[in-house]
């Protein structure tokens, strides 16, 4: 009903809105988003999110002013109703995340993007930490998610790895929740697939988000460093040769161990133009050390293979320590929050 000059509520029209869950017989507020209603308490939301805790403590409107639906006051927000949804549940029920297909991943994003839009802070910590259990931060769990990557099945929906969603999205999602410390990572994968498979087969579906002319610019940038990574690393190959074999070298004169150096490089050249989580500079050094140390033949000593290693190990984490500088951003010790090291 509409309100009229003695001061009575004004009562949404309830005809052109739904109920939806959450929504709880006693509740005393009801938050609308298109034409959707939830009902919750004003406790709860105000105990969690800075946001509405203001909403509700700020002077309070004259009556005519209210807007009300089934005799509760209405809050009107501007959200996507599964997300919002998923919003209120989880302030009740908490959350469990998870990486079984895309789906996990937009309510995910849903979560984070509305945690941060109401500063619902546990919430948005915990939403983010998650984001960077799949998307990392350090180059130790950055090779835990490589091999755990190459370990699951491709997903159906687009052909993505393991967690099964697309970088583009990752990047979107970054720059939604003012989280520019998942960027690097996410620009990295982005070059870990062909440019067909980024930015034409499916674009258009939920599947991707359009870039930027300013994040494609880094992308390209992002590639370009890649490459080089990638060269200056077979390179390396060869022309350290010498500096792989150990003062305590157990083959006569370093033969075989020379020798198996030289298989290595022959490897990695042939094996420079692979897509996905092995593709790139640091999948390239993951290979080559796995090829040293299970397949080569005729083997090098333990003593060159772990120097070999290590040396290699050492070059894998410099490209890591690099990637943030590539997007104009700060080292990873300035760039992730402390409490998310």
């Amino acid at each position: 009903m509409e309100g009229d000059n003695n001061g009575e509520l004004t009562a949404v029209e309830e005809p052109s809105i739904t109920r939806s869950e959450p929504w709880f017989e006693d509740g005393n507020i009801v938050v609308i988003t298109e034409r959707t209603a939830f009902c919750v308490h004003k406790a709860q939301l105000a105990r969690q999110s800075e946001v509405f805790a203001g909403m509700f403590t700020i002077t309070q409107p004259t009556a005519s002013d209210i807007s009300t639906f089934e005799g509760r006051d209405v809050v009107h927000v501007h959200d996507a109703v599964e997300d919002l949804k998923n919003l209120l549940t989880a302030l009740y029920d908490g959350v469990d995340f998870n990486s079984r297909n895309l789906d996990d991943f937009l309510y995910l994003a849903g979560i984070a993007r509305l945690s941060t839009k109401y500063m619902i802070h546990q919430l948005r910590q915990r939403a983010i930490r998650y984001l960077i259990s799949i998307n990392p931060v350090t180059h130790e769990r950055y090779k835990e998610w490589a091999a755990e990557a190459i370990s699951r099945e491709k997903a159906q929906e687009d052909g993505e790895p393991w967690p099964y969603v697309h970088s583009s999205l990752i990047i979107r999602l970054a720059k939604d929740i003012n989280a520019e410390f998942l960027l690097p990572c996410a620009f990295y994968r982005l070059t870990l697939s062909q440019p067909k498979h980024n930015f034409e087969t499916y674009i258009g579906t939920r599947s991707r988000s359009l870039l930027s002319s300013q994040e494609m610019f880094k992308y390209v940038i992002m590639d370009e460093h890649m490459r080089m990574s990638l060269l200056a690393f077979v390179r390396g190959l060869s022309d350290n040769r010498d500096t792989f074999l150990s003062k305590d070298c157990e083959s006569m004169e370093g033969d075989n161990c020379y020798e198996a150096f030289d298989k290595v490089l022959e490897y990695a050249k042939t094996t420079m133009v692979l897509k996905g989580p092995l593709r790139g500079p640091d999948g390239a050094v993951r290979r080559v050390i796995q090829f040293l140390r299970d397949k080569c033949k005729p083997t090098a000593c333990s003593p060159c293979t772990r120097l070999f290693i290590a040396s290699a190990e050492e070059s894998r984490r410099a490209i890591w320590d690099q990637l943030p500088g590539y997007l104009g951003l700060p080292g990873w010790a300035e760039l992730i929050p402390e409490e998310y090291k």
